[in-house]
């Protein structure tokens, strides 16, 4: 009912789309189409940014419904030439195979919508090749279980907010150096080479910093393992614990206790990833840390049980 869609409304649906955690939610679908339907009180500026952001976290975007939502306003709002670009790299951002039927409607609708351009139509099939080798990658592909493994992370930890304080002291001091680095970064701009020079940071975190930027190193193992990364060793060697949590360390149970039981499931998940896909962790040692966070979930789900109770 508003007379104009405000910069705020355009921030808002922008977050939204860049968070994993909500790329899923029917409501979504219901905002985007809505959107649609008030296009024309849409600035050319912000339906630019609207399709800048779609396209951007596109990767994000695990359901059919959001897909579709996405591949629909592509296809209709852009002019046709830019829609077949953005569907393109919409294509190479895929990261499940639901997420691809957006990318099918999108193409199905340019091909009703210019049934008279020859020239159009065939980009248009080009395209349709090019997303269907690319849900064949998806389906049975070598790098599908690290898409999946990525996802179920991101997923997992995404409400996990950035930290606004990285040390325990009030005064850092030299050691600190490494975690006070990481000061305002989004963990998804982190590289492996930034964690290769950085290393000292997960040792100097706090908890809620380290339990932020772990999704960093769990991600970037999960699409390289066989790639070395000493924070990735130093996870495993914190995990790698005696049975009985008596003797667990307070660094371990500071950082690593009371997460959520689909974090710990995400966690597990990475381990079990590792002791299938890398040379190089010993096999001993993936098993005890499995074991830990085996038994940090069990905890985990007493707590929610116990809070179901008291309700």
């Amino acid at each position: 009912m508003a007379a104009s869609i405000s910069e705020r409304h355009i921030d808002f649906v922008c977050r939204l789309l860049a968070d994993p955690l909500l790329t899923g939610r029917r409501g979504l679908f219901h905002l985007i189409n809505g959107l649609y339907v008030e296009r024309e009180k849409l600035s050319d500026r912000q339906v630019q940014r609207l399709l800048a952001c779609m396209v951007a976290n596109f990767e994000r975007a695990a359901d059919e419904d959001p897909a579709f939502a996405i591949g629909d306003f592509v296809a209709r709002v852009a002019p046709p030439d830019r829609a077949l670009a953005l569907l393109g790299e919409m294509t190479v951002k895929a990261g499940a195979r639901d997420a691809v039927s957006g990318i099918f409607l999108g193409l199905d609708i340019l091909l009703k919508q210019h049934k008279e351009n020859a020239e159009f139509l065939a980009a248009v099939d080009a395209a349709l090749m090019a997303v269907t080798r690319r849900a064949a990658e998806l389906e049975i592909g070598d790098d599908a279980p690290a898409l999946r493994l990525v996802r179920q992370i991101e997923c997992a930890f995404a409400h996990r907010e950035k930290p606004e304080v990285l040390i325990n002291r009030p005064v850092p001091v030299a050691d600190d150096e490494d975690a006070l680095w990481f000061a305002g970064r989004d963990w998804r701009e982190i590289t492996p080479r930034d964690w290769r020079d950085h290393s000292d940071a997960f040792f100097r975190f706090t908890p809620d910093a380290f339990r932020y930027y772990l999704q960093s190193i769990l991600c970037l193992v999960a699409k390289n393992p066989d790639e070395t990364l000493l924070v990735a060793d130093a996870l495993i060697d914190c995990l790698d614990r005696t049975p009985n949590p008596e003797w667990w360390d307070q660094f371990l149970l500071d950082r690593l206790c009371g997460l959520q039981m689909d974090e710990y499931d995400a966690i597990s998940a990475w381990i079990a990833m590792l002791s299938e896909s890398s040379k190089l962790y010993d096999g001993d040692s993936l098993l005890r840390a499995y074991q830990t966070i085996h038994l940090m979930h069990a905890d985990a789900e007493k707590e929610w049980l116990e809070q179901l109770r008291r309700r």
